[in-house]
């Protein structure tokens, strides 16, 4: 099927052969992912079911994100805003970046416009098959240093904020966190884990 991409989809019939004949509505249909556990640094566990290369994360156990004074419920997405893959909490029903629409995100994909950093956490793993795969579907996150990433990107500034806040709990409203934060920061360019955090 991977074949096919790039062909005007109403010519695309012309490549399936005997598939031609079968229902209209199976086509392009995909069996989603068996569900995967996830694990972020917080100890959160989730279960991540994906279905044409976008991830639907559930909670299963760990603290709960709380819900701004003033504003929606927020809900967990997989997400790469740069090196780090990371689990979000962002806005409930709120659309991801511009090249990446919907609301059920998948690794490779950027958080929705104001998603601070401070509001994802990276993944943890013992080895490549505890990452999910990328927006692409094709390739599976790698496992460095006990935490998945996508290996072509470089650090960045969002990735030592993440870094920094690791075990520190959700958010960033404790004295800790507020120290931890700058630290991620200030990184410098390039950016520069601070000894202090958590290295990648």
């Amino acid at each position: 099927m991977h074949a096919m991409k790039g062909i005007p989809r109403p010519y695309r019939w012309l490549t399936l052969g005997p598939l031609a004949f079968l229902p209209l509505s199976c086509l392009g249909c995909e069996k989603p992912a068996p569900p995967q556990q996830i694990t972020d640094t917080e100890g959160r566990v989730f279960e991540a079911t994906c279905k044409e290369n976008r991830c639907k994360l559930v909670q299963r156990s760990g603290p709960v994100a709380k819900t701004p004074k003033a504003g929606k419920k927020t809900e967990p997405r997989l997400m790469t805003p740069s090196r780090l893959v990371a689990v979000c909490d962002v806005k409930a029903g709120t659309p991801n970046s511009p090249d990446s629409p919907g609301t059920s995100a998948s690794p490779g994909t950027s958080a929705p416009p104001g998603t601070p950093p401070d509001a994802c956490r990276p993944i943890l793993c013992e080895s490549d098959e505890n990452c999910p795969m990328l927006a692409d579907g094709l390739v599976r996150a790698t496992c460095l240093g006990k935490l998945c990433v996508e290996p072509v990107a470089e650090i960045q500034t969002a990735d030592a904020i993440m870094l920094c806040l690791s075990g520190t709990g959700l958010g960033r409203s404790t004295g800790q966190q507020a120290e931890r934060y700058a630290l991620g920061l200030n990184c410098g360019s390039p950016c520069k884990v601070p000894t202090a955090c958590r290295q990648p």
